[in-house]
């Protein structure tokens, strides 16, 4: 999900009455599109396209609360967006059939649906929900976090259904801010600036909300000030990006921590699929931690991996040749070798 960010002026903010007319206006697919807001009745206006993976996968999710809780005050209306021709929407919709039951409108570049809605809201991608209850936009959010828990509480209404939609809107507006606080963490990080890193850092943590920006710049830091120990606990159950961070900086790093180390190796043994590159990364790594015949074993391994592939194995021969003089080539410079080595091969 994306949001405009703070301090541009938006056309449409929750709280905002916004008319139907758009919708309304907008080519049905299947079901009633309606013409008029249903007093009480509570909105779903899920923006989705036939292209977009992560809104494929929240159809299922949006159908159910759209079969268990129509009798019971919902409606959901599904707005196919930023599609280039109706017939794929048509399609689309007639195989998902009841997996898919609520109603659909096609929405045309240049309509009144992209410009009252989308783009009053900087809406930049999808999927995208708009939640509004009598005429009035409550909130925007992704699909997925709609649960049911939340979608009771603001069809029985009252002061926790008001409170669920004040904390909503504060989520929402606190994505937006922790991606300018990771922004002035990243400057700050190819700085070299811990300061300005832990005064961005601090400030997302006050936003009370988890994000992979979050944790990004929670295992960066802990990187950039050596606090192994941090950066070990991120290892646990990591994910690859996770682990591609880490590699890159401790590979380049002095004083790393054994465990830091081992766990990191551990990691990417246990790859299921392992390319010549990740050898190359075990074996920098089993170096720095002192085990010298598994690192020279790691880097046969790369390169009898790279000579399966057909890759042009010279930088691969040249890393295991600096490992055994005792000088090993930093990953970065086996990078430069085998982008260069691409180059050569492609001029023959």
């Amino acid at each position: 999900m994306t949001f405009l960010m703070v301090g541009s002026s938006l056309a449409l903010e929750p709280g905002d009455k916004i008319p139907i007319d758009a919708i309304s206006k907008s080519a049905p697919v299947q079901g009633e599109i309606p013409a008029a807001w249903e007093p009480g009745t509570l909105y779903i206006v899920e923006c989705w396209a036939t292209w977009c993976g992560p809104c494929i996968a929240a159809i299922p999710h949006i159908d159910k609360l759209y079969d268990k809780y129509e009798e019971k005050g919902l409606a959901v209306i599904g707005m196919s967006v930023w599609e280039t021709e109706r017939a794929k929407v048509d399609r689309f919709v007639n195989r998902k059939g009841e997996g898919m039951s609520y109603p659909v409108a096609y929405v045309e570049d240049d309509s009144a649906f992209q410009a009252d809605w989308l783009e009053a809201a900087a809406v930049a991608s999808i999927p995208h929900t708009f939640v509004v209850q009598d005429g009035v936009l409550l909130f925007e959010a992704h699909p997925t976090e709609l649960t049911e828990e939340r979608v009771q509480v603001l069809l029985t209404g009252g002061a926790a259904s008001e409170k669920l939609v004040t904390e909503l809107r504060r989520i929402a507006q606190a994505k937006v801010n922790i991606k300018l606080r990771s922004a002035e963490f990243m400057t700050a990080l190819k700085a070299s600036n811990q300061k300005a890193m832990k005064q961005s850092l601090e400030a997302a943590e006050a936003l009370r909300i988890e994000s992979s920006y979050l944790e990004r710049m929670r295992l960066e830091y802990a990187l950039a000030t050596k606090d192994w120990q941090t950066a070990a606990k991120s290892l646990d159950d990591p994910q690859t990006s996770t682990l591609m961070t880490i590699v890159s900086r401790v590979a380049s790093a002095e004083d790393v921590s054994e465990n830091l180390l081992t766990k990191t190796i551990a990691q990417l043994e246990a790859r299921r699929v392992k390319h010549g590159f990740t050898y190359a990364q075990i074996s920098l790594l089993k170096w720095k931690l002192g085990d010298k015949k598994g690192a020279e074993n790691a880097a046969g391994s790369a390169l009898a991996r790279i000579k399966k592939t057909g890759f042009a194995p010279e930088p691969y021969e040249q890393f295991a040749a600096a490992l055994k003089a005792g000088k090993p080539m930093s990953l970065a410079a086996l990078s430069r070798a085998m982008q260069a080595a691409a180059k050569a091969r492609q001029k023959k």
